[in-house]
């Protein structure tokens, strides 16, 4: 328990001389001052923006993020092809190839979730909200993949997810694959790899 006998008004938190020891920066620093260490201190992030202030300085708001660009309509969420791309997006920085519709349905989705699913699915999967708006309607169809493993196919350079190779690979992790860019990141980390997908015979590349 806490280690004060009766609970503070909230108001009187405020003064000036109680405010420092009421509010803390984070939860951990919270904890600590509070629960003498921590120990059994749980941590309820309710939501509200924190603004530290402990000694009545003026504070200078965080900047507004910028609106969403309502101009730029795009298929959907899609493979993040800025900095580490490792996450997935809804910006405009996408090969303007992936706008064919043999290959759109592969590329973008509705949902950051379903984005991180097809290319991320059991890695971590940042998504950056950089502004375009997502219109799903302009998606083909859907048609999901499974395990990624480098292309059979004759005459691709990539990696695929058509379940069309050796057994010999079968529990292999240097050849079967949870993602594209896993796939992708193993076996063509010096140049671009075409991805195949195994429901539709469509490629693109990362």
């Amino acid at each position: 328990p806490a280690p004060f006998a009766k609970r503070a008004d909230p108001q009187e938190w405020l003064d000036p001389m109680m405010k420092i020891h009421m509010f803390h920066p984070t939860s951990e620093a919270c904890c600590v001052a509070v629960y003498r260490g921590g120990s059994g201190c749980r941590v309820y992030d309710r939501g509200c923006d924190i603004v530290v202030n402990l000694n009545d300085e003026p504070v200078t708001p965080p900047p507004t993020p910028p609106p969403l660009n309502r101009n730029c309509v795009i298929p959907g969420w899609h493979a993040d092809m800025s900095g580490a791309r490792d996450g997935c997006t809804n910006d405009e920085n996408f090969p303007e190839d992936w706008l064919k519709s043999d290959i759109k349905s592969t590329m973008f989705f509705p949902t950051s979730q379903q984005c991180c699913d097809f290319f991320f699915k059991g890695v971590n999967c940042k998504v950056y909200e950089r502004g375009c708006r997502i219109d799903a309607s302009l998606i083909d169809g859907e048609c999901d993949g499974d395990v990624f493993t480098p292309d059979q196919k004759a005459g691709h350079d990539g990696c695929t997810n058509d379940a069309k190779y050796p057994k010999s690979w079968e529990g292999n992790s240097d050849y079967i694959f949870k993602t594209a860019a896993a796939c992708c990141a193993k076996h063509h980390k010096n140049g671009r790899c075409g991805v195949r997908d195994g429901c539709t015979n469509n490629v693109a590349y990362l």
